[in-house]
Order: structure tokens, then sequence, then C-alpha cells
């Protein structure tokens, strides 16, 4: 059985996922209504220099990003499984969007290619 506590935390967490829940996810229509999941490019593989101004999060911006440690410790393990498989190689297209969009894709843990769609 899970127990949650009742930290200052999760009540804060569990306010903004009420505040989001009726929100409308601009980035997901931005991605529909351009097609930017199923355009083309030149995939280039990412290093240190692909996007020299992507921003630096903390933990704590991540966590309220992601509404909480889920997202995080998942991505901890699927990490964790790419390297050890030897296929963690993440790659992008150099072309930003006119708002500043990033693409990139990585093999996904159910599909060979899948694409991810990032603002910066």
């Amino acid at each position: 059985m899970l127990i949650h506590r009742r930290t200052e935390f999760n009540v804060n967490l569990a306010e903004v996922s009420l505040q989001r829940v009726s929100l409308s996810n601009e980035l997901h229509q931005k991605v529909l209504t351009e097609q930017l999941d199923k355009r083309g490019g030149k995939w280039l593989e990412a290093d240190s220099t692909a996007i020299l101004d992507f921003p630096i999060l903390s933990m704590q911006d991540l966590k309220s990003i992601t509404l909480g440690n889920y997202q995080i410790n998942l991505a901890i393990r699927y990490t964790r499984q790419h390297i050890f498989e030897n296929r963690y190689t993440i790659f992008v297209l150099k072309e930003l969007t006119k708002d500043n969009i990033i693409r990139a894709k990585i093999d996904s843990r159910t599909s060979i290619n899948t694409r991810l769609v990032l603002p910066v």
C-alpha cells in the first residue's frame, strides 16, 4: 500500500496540478499545427556544443515542470537502461523554429524512433 505524506511540497503539487488541468497545452497545439513531429531535416548527434544556450535547470525546476518525482525517477532508470545497452544517443535539428523550439529524438523504451519537441 502506497502512503503519501501531507507535506508542503505535496500540497503545493496538488494545487498546481489542479490549476494546470484546465490549461491548454500551447506547445502541443503548435506541434500539431506546424507538424513539427513529422517534418524532416538533417538530424545531428547532440554533443556539448549542439545547443549552446540550452537552459540549465535545477532539480526543483524539474520537479515543478514534471509535477513531482515520478518522471525524474523514470528518467534515471531510462538513462541507465540506454547506457547499459550502449544506445544513449540524442539527435537534434540545428534549425530552431521562430519560437525557439528545439527538435530532438532518442530511442524510446517502446519504439525505435520517437521524436521529442522541447521549448527553449
